[in-house]
């Protein structure tokens, strides 16, 4: 902006000068004019004088000498004859005075008096030279005036030509800014029209289809808030880098935006071959990276949209977003293909969110408890608390619906608040129960909670104000959230308060042996699904016992007890007690409880004597 400014000041400094100078050179060339007429007139005068003083030397003059006698009579005649000279007023009045004794010489036919032709030939002719030299001076300065105009001219048409030229190309580096991603110099979202408009042509001449990849990085958030921004941005460049090592003629890599990417498909023949392009990204970007000195593998969503019809093309971008969302829902690291159905979801979370924004948290939201009991199910020692949501409009929603929405669209904070509070304030209500006084209760915490400041004071809080045991609330956390040292730390702060942590869905696939030398936990409770994917989880099978004793050594070397969850036989509990796990929770025992309910089942559970615990002894 400044140098724009500089250059149109210096263009009307040229401009300036240039009709000054154009100026001087008209002005000068008048004066030179003016001049040349003086000189003209002084020399007419001299011509004259030497006529007069030349004739009365002929004797008995011709006709036309006679001729020329008169005319140089009324050159000195003319009233205002010397006004047309340079002369000064006194130099005028003594010409002309000198002049009517010529005149009057000349009509009586006397002779010529030699002595005024002389003074007056000496008056003019100073009077011509001078003239004659004002118009060579005036001329020479016209002529400066014009070649220095003509520079100016050159130096407007010079700046004029360079400022056109510096216009094209800031310009052209707008365009380019306009349509490119600063940080890793990819085409940004506005390339995602204009590589489909140009797909359009090809699509109507070769016929094939196009498609819409659009990936997310999993976990980048994480990432970004342990490590900080400058290892987010670094580690968003290499992710650049490896698209574009991927990248194929037919191909154009984007960035959308965060982390977010995309890359337009031209000349594709089907939508497998999306697919496969797809899985071809996500294996290079999943290889491991490393990130502020600390090993990082990313795992990728990505949306797929493929289409025939130039007539999609326009719809071919939200579809493959909607797809990459149902991906995420899928868990991470998943490839999705757009189909209408994934649309109707799509549509139907955005209503669930919306409900959730607008929800009352009194009014509409419960907790039930479900118990976690040793192996020989005689006694009851702590609960989980588990979320339930029963909307006026949409009814009673899953917890595995509205749970992830909380997550992604931050409502998790304000409503893990919530369900912390109501947990205090149910453990106080307790304490004057003999049968549940001495139960702990076990309450699920979100990364994102973890993260934030507010929900510690929470914590700190609630010793103060509410007089409440710490030891009896127990924060489990996620496996899938261990990492990153800011988790790891702010769970040491969290014992520091004399809370005890569990570590949740151990074996759910994230699993990391090393993130648990790192991570402190008081408790750690094997995921249903592994026990599910093993074939035959009972006593008899010998290999699911292995497993599970292993995971068992695990924990006892930290001293903490094993939960195993989702436990619906008297086989697999048997199995439990085999492999030394110590507690187990699941429909064998109870169903999550309204708290009103749970003192029958605890008394159920404690006079429990159906099955044969010698068995389990």
């Amino acid at each position: 902006m400044r140098r724009l400014r500089r250059r149109r000041a210096a263009s009307v400094v040229l401009v300036v000068l240039f009709f000054a100078t154009v100026t001087g050179a008209i002005l000068e060339s008048q004066r030179a004019l003016e001049q040349r007429e003086v000189n003209a007139a002084a020399q007419e005068f001299e011509l004259a004088a030497h006529t007069l003083a030349t004739i009365e030397l002929i004797e008995s003059p011709p006709s036309n000498i006679q001729a020329e006698r008169a005319d140089a009579i009324t050159v000195f005649d003319d009233a205002a004859a010397f006004d047309r000279t340079g002369l000064s007023q006194s130099e005028r009045q003594r010409a002309q005075q000198l002049a009517d004794q010529l005149i009057e010489s000349a009509r009586g036919g006397d002779l010529t008096p030699r002595p005024a032709v002389d003074e007056l030939l000496t008056i003019l002719h100073d009077d011509a030279a001078t003239a004659d030299g004002y118009a060579e001076g005036a001329a020479s300065s016209a002529f400066r005036f014009l070649i220095f105009a003509a520079v100016v001219g050159l130096a407007i048409v010079a700046v004029v030509v360079t400022g056109q030229r510096r216009e094209r190309r800031l310009s052209s580096t707008l365009r380019k800014q306009a349509y490119t991603d600063f940080l890793t110099g990819l085409p940004n979202r506005r390339e995602i029209s204009v590589s489909l408009e140009r797909a359009r042509e090809s699509m109507e001449i070769s016929g094939t289809g196009v498609a819409v990849l659009f990936m997310d990085l999993d976990g980048f958030k994480s990432i970004n808030d342990s490590l900080g921004h400058a290892a987010g941005d670094d580690l968003l460049r290499r992710v650049s880098e490896r698209l574009l090592a991927e990248q194929r003629d037919n191909e154009v890599v984007i960035r959308v935006g965060g982390d977010e990417f995309a890359v337009v498909l031209t000349d594709v023949t089907t939508a497998d071959d999306a697919l496969d392009a797809a899985r071809r990204y996500q294996l290079a970007l999943e290889r491991q990276s490393t990130v502020d000195e600390i090993g990082e593998s990313l795992r990728v969503s990505v949306g797929v949209a493929f289409t025939h019809d130039h007539e999609d093309l326009a719809d071919l971008h939200p579809r493959a977003d909607f797809a990459m969302y149902n991906a995420k829902r899928q868990g991470d690291s998943r490839i999705a293909l757009f189909e209408e159905e994934i649309r109707e979801d799509v549509k139907s979370r955005s209503e669930l969110v919306r409900r959730l924004r607008a929800a009352d948290h009194d009014a509409e939201f419960r907790l039930e408890y479900q118990p976690i009991v040793p192996t020989n199910l005689h006694e009851v020692l702590f609960v989980e608390a588990l979320l339930r949501w029963d909307n006026p409009i949409l009814g009673s929603v899953s917890p595995g619906a509205f749970i992830p929405a909380a997550e992604q669209t931050g409502e998790i904070k304000p409503l893990g608040t919530w369900v912390f509070t109501q947990a205090c304030s149910q453990l106080l209500a307790w304490q004057n129960n003999p049968l549940i006084a001495g139960i702990s209760i076990s309450c699920n915490v979100s990364i994102h909670q973890l993260e934030d400041d507010e929900f510690l004071d929470a914590l700190g809080s609630a010793i103060a104000e509410r007089g409440i045991d710490p030891w009896k609330i127990i924060i489990e956390v996620t496996e899938s959230s261990l990492s990153g040292p800011q988790v790891s730390r702010r769970l040491h702060e969290i014992r520091s308060l004399g809370y005890r942590v569990a570590v949740d869905d151990f074996g759910s696939g994230y699993a990391n042996l090393a993130q648990l030398i790192h991570i402190p936990f008081d408790i750690l409770k094997i995921d249903s699904d592994l026990v599910r994917s093993l074939e035959r989880f009972s006593s008899e099978d010998q290999e699911a016992v292995d497993i599970l004793r292993a995971i068992n050594a695990i924990a006892q070397s930290r001293n903490a007890p094993v939960v195993c969850e989702g436990i619906e036989t008297e086989e697999q509990r048997q199995a439990l007690v085999k492999s030394e796990i110590s507690h187990l929770q699941g429909w064998l025992v109870a169903r999550a409880l309204r708290p009103e309910d749970l003192d029958n089942a605890i008394a159920k559970i404690t006079g429990f004597d159906a099955l044969d615990t010698k068995a389990a002894a």
